[in-house]
């Protein structure tokens, strides 16, 4: 189990190389000044956002933790290293004193929380990010968390068991500010599979809690959706078959769920930015090792049972993604070109200029 361990220059110089970052000298050593040299600064006396500097080789903050308020979804598994990083330490290592803001859906509330300041970063799916960050939302990404968790489940009954099987068939798209999402996810793995979202499927908007009824009375015949959730509704309804993920086919390997901060956190304090990377980069490698212990610690922060959520844990990978850092902004950049395909994005958007100002290399400030 992880051990508290405070920020030092030799610890985070080794966590950051663990992690496949690599910061100018120069950077660290200005980041490592005294304490005396940021005269009455709010951080130095510990009232600030700021985390105080100390003297090379004394850690960071020895007697008070730098305060993080994180944003995360509750109901969803995949983002389960949040509150696993929060109850094993892992957090505390990197001296940060992490209030977790539980929220059970992506709410445009929830997206805009660490533009606003009611949070300091926040944890969902990076193409929640990307609609956001479109709309106005100052945000920006600064790590993964983990590979594809979005599931299609396809109705045997009415003979979808497999993505082909879904021409001709009709899907469920939500209502409100999340239809253009919900829609826009299922059509990118279409698109991504060969079928046109378009021309070869119709869609039913329909509210989240319609959806299951729908689907037995015949009125659509697939579903998409996170675990624990849709893993329950398959549970329910045993002749829902899985035939695709943003796991799969040719979105293998792609990054699914992201960390994106506020420029509070990322432009005004990126020694703080940069331990937010470490503890959730080691509480992912974490939960991909220790499955048991992560579905105990999620269930206990959620709704849903321990049984329910070890269902939840098939296929999906916490592990390796964080660590190519320079393949993000790659997955940015695609998913970017994939929105502007399905019209979920304007297809006049300069791909170049949106990535740089959705993502951020926290070492480089690029």
């Amino acid at each position: 189990m992880p051990t508290d361990r405070p920020i030092t220059r030799r610890n985070l110089l080794q966590g950051l190389a663990i992690a496949g970052l690599s910061f100018p000298l120069g950077w660290l050593a200005g980041a490592f000044t005294t304490r005396e040299s940021h005269g009455d600064h709010p951080a130095a006396s510990g009232t600030g956002k700021h985390i105080v500097a100390a003297q090379p080789g004394q850690p960071l903050f020895p007697d008070k933790l730098t305060p993080l308020k994180l944003a995360w979804l509750s109901g969803a598994y995949c983002v389960a290293p949040v509150p696993l990083a929060k109850e094993l330490g892992i957090f505390r290592k990197y001296n940060l004193d992490v209030e977790l803001l539980g929220y059970d859906f992506h709410t445009p509330e929830f997206l805009a929380s660490p533009a606003n300041g009611e949070s300091d970063a926040a944890v969902t799916m990076l193409h929640n990010w990307l609609f956001a960050i479109n709309d106005g939302v100052k945000a920006r990404i600064i790590t993964s968390i983990h590979g594809g968790c979005v599931r299609i489940l396809g109705s045997s009954a009415a003979g979808v068991t497999d993505l082909h099987s879904l021409r001709g068939k009709t899907l469920p798209t939500g209502v409100g500010k999340m239809a253009a999402l919900s829609r826009a996810v299922f059509s990118v793995i279409l698109l991504n599979n060969g079928i046109d979202p378009e021309l070869d499927v119709d869609w039913l908007p329909l509210e989240d809690n319609e959806q299951e009824q729908a689907l037995r009375d015949g009125r659509i015949h697939a579903l998409v959706g996170l675990d624990p959730p849709l893993y329950v509704t398959q549970k329910n309804n045993p002749d829902l078959v899985e035939i695709a993920s943003n796991q799969t086919g040719p979105m293998a390997g792609r990054v699914c769920c992201v960390a994106a901060a506020g420029e509070h956190l990322w432009r005004d304090n990126p020694l703080a930015a940069s331990a937010l990377v470490l503890a959730l980069n080691e509480a992912s490698e974490y939960a991909q090792q220790h499955p048991d212990e992560a579905a105990r610690i999620f269930a206990a922060n959620s709704k849903f049972s321990l049984e329910d959520v070890e269902g939840s844990q098939r296929g999906l990978d916490f592990h390796s993604h964080h660590h190519q850092i320079s393949s993000l902004r790659e997955n940015v950049s695609l998913y970017v070109r994939d929105f502007q395909k399905v019209g979920s994005l304007p297809a006049d958007l300069d791909i170049d200029e949106f990535v740089a100002r959705s993502y951020v290399d926290i070492k480089t400030h690029s």
